[in-house]
């Protein structure tokens, strides 16, 4: 019999930020402010989907050029019937995401090798009897 044994070990970041008391979203705030002179506003959690188990949230970045940011959802997955993995990318908020869908499903591996297109059937040639 084997066990899995699972381990948590502490990042380098997760270290630093300790040290410095800054984490590494603060950093990037500030080299984002620094290098192009644009400030993070705001940030607050908004709810991206009501699930059926809890609703699915993300944050909304303003930025202090007006543009404002959520994430949206690009790709949907399942298999089987079961619903999967969501995936969400970052978009201005005025933006429209294509959601692309994916399915993949293995219910009969055979399904599709019986299924000929019709442009490679061929009809029966009439021949005028």
């Amino acid at each position: 019999m084997s066990w899995d044994q699972s381990y948590s070990i502490p990042s380098v970041e997760s270290l630093l930020e300790k040290l410095t008391g800054k984490t590494s979203l603060d950093l990037l705030k500030d080299d984002l402010l620094l290098v192009h002179g644009i400030n993070v506003d705001k940030i607050e959690e908004i709810v991206l989907e009501r699930g059926m188990y809890g609703d699915v949230t993300g944050a909304k970045v303003t930025l202090s050029d007006g543009r404002v940011f959520v994430p949206k959802l690009v790709e949907k997955f399942t298999s089987d019937g079961n619903y999967g993995n969501d995936i969400y990318e970052y978009m201005l908020e005025s933006e429209n995401s294509e959601v692309k869908y994916v399915d993949e499903d293995t219910s009969d591996p055979y399904i599709d090798i019986y299924d000929i297109p019709s442009e490679y059937i061929s009809e029966p040639e009439n021949d005028g009897g």
